[in-house]
């Protein structure tokens, strides 16, 4: 249900309110590697490593951080996350 202040209402009446959540944590790095080497090796982190080298700007590393996927990239790179 909709009223005209454009609220969303359960069946009840009561207002529904969406759950702020975390579903993926991107971090942008000046150096990649030193990035990987350290969430990798200083953290024991487990990850394939870096990622879509193949592709202009396209190098990321994938981490799994508190059961939350989390990505890593090249700062100068942030047109990557539009």
């Amino acid at each position: 249900m909709v009223n005209t202040n454009h609220e969303l209402f359960n069946e009840e009446g009561d207002p529904l309110f969406m759950k702020p959540r975390i579903t993926v944590i991107t971090l942008g790095v000046d150096n990649l590697e030193k990035a990987l080497e350290f969430y990798r090796d200083g953290l024991g982190l487990s990850t394939d490593g870096i990622v879509g080298k193949e592709f202009e700007h396209g190098a990321v590393a994938f981490f799994e951080l508190m059961n939350k996927p989390t990505l890593l990239y090249n700062k100068k790179n942030t047109h990557v996350l539009c």
